[in-house]
């Protein structure tokens, strides 16, 4: 299964994704909100949305509405 991480801090993603990696996910990465909408707007989405609150950009909370708009199946979850 596909999930998105998508976190300003490099550190931040690379624990999460160590974690996700481990666990046998596929790690799909956005340093901002704006490229984690981009990364959406494909055939098949990530099934899941681990988003920082806080994001250049686009914030996690702003991004969160953009994509119960769009993409209601997509869990998201903000960090």
């Amino acid at each position: 299964m596909d999930i998105l991480i998508a976190d300003d801090s490099k550190t931040s993603r690379n624990l999460l994704k160590g974690i996700l990696k481990r666990l046998n996910f596929n790690v799909i990465e956005a340093i901002n909100g704006e490229e984690a909408w981009e990364k959406l707007q494909v055939d098949n989405p990530p099934r899941i949305a681990l988003l920082d609150w806080i994001m250049p950009k686009i914030s996690g909370i702003d991004l969160v509405k953009k994509i119960r708009k769009k993409r209601k199946s997509l869990e998201t979850i903000l960090i």
